[in-house]
């Protein structure tokens, strides 16, 4: 599904900032993939370079034996409404707009008629258990709802690969569960490929794999076994082995 090969990345300016060097990894179709490391190890900016909304210095990404980086401006804009879902910590949903008019975007993008945009966007919003504010304004609903929203906005058109930024970042632990339960229940039931990049390992212990990077290359990967508990502790473990800033590694108890 995705391949990367000696991926790199050099920040310009007066001083060269080296963000990623030499990242090899593979992530199999249908894998739910956890990206950690210590702040400004590089995670955002690999899932950006993933995403083509960044170039990079060296290397490749491949998507489905694609290279995005390869494709004039219009295919690659189309690719990533096509082949990608991107949600973010801050949500990027439309005040302006009702929850339902943010969720069929990607639809509406591609022409798709209003009737059927509305019955993908009634399945999808029940599925993730908002179906009730489909009608309501984004200042109208709670954080965990945004971020419900944001994730349905971005499966709705059945993308081949999600990718998620941090996306429980401004939220409180119970809503966390609740995005974390909904991501997990949409890699179980659509066999979706997500990575998801997080400091916090609450988070990533729903993972089915996470790797590690410190300083813009691979430090460590870990797989998860029948007890999620056990790896819990086992990315915290490797979260004190590789040091940085005491909020990257905080302490979440699981229930």
């Amino acid at each position: 599904m995705l391949q990367l090969n000696r991926l790199g990345k050099v920040y310009g300016g007066s001083i060269l900032c080296t963000a990623l060097k030499d990242i090899d990894l593979t992530v199999d179709r249908g894998e739910f993939l956890g990206i950690m490391g210590p702040s400004g190890s590089g995670k955002t900016t690999l899932l950006r370079l993933i995403a083509a909304l960044d170039v990079p210095t060296s290397g490749e990404v491949l998507i489905d034996g694609r290279n995005p980086h390869l494709l004039p401006r219009n295919e690659l804009a189309r690719f990533r409404r096509r082949e990608l879902g991107l949600v973010l910590q801050d949500f990027n949903l439309l005040d302006t707009m009702t929850v339902e008019e943010n969720i069929v975007m990607p639809l509406a993008l591609e022409g798709v008629q209003y009737g059927e945009m509305a019955e993908k966007a009634a399945m999808v919003a029940d599925q993730l258990g908002i179906g009730n504010i489909l009608h309501k304004r984004v200042h109208e609903i709670s954080g965990g709802q945004a971020q419900r929203a944001a994730i349905a906005r971005a499966i709705i058109h059945g993308p081949g690969m999600l990718l998620c930024d941090e996306i429980t970042g401004n939220l409180d632990s119970k809503s966390s569960q609740g995005v974390m339960e909904v991501l997990e229940a949409v890699h179980q039931t659509d066999g979706a490929t997500i990575l998801l990049v997080t400091h916090d390992p609450m988070v990533a212990s729903y993972c089915r794999r996470v790797v590690f990077i410190k300083d813009g290359q691979l430090y460590n990967e870990i797989i998860c076994g029948e007890n999620r508990q056990h790896f819990f502790q086992r990315i915290m473990d490797t979260l004190s082995l590789m040091g940085g800033n005491i909020h990257d590694r905080m302490a979440f108890r699981l229930s």
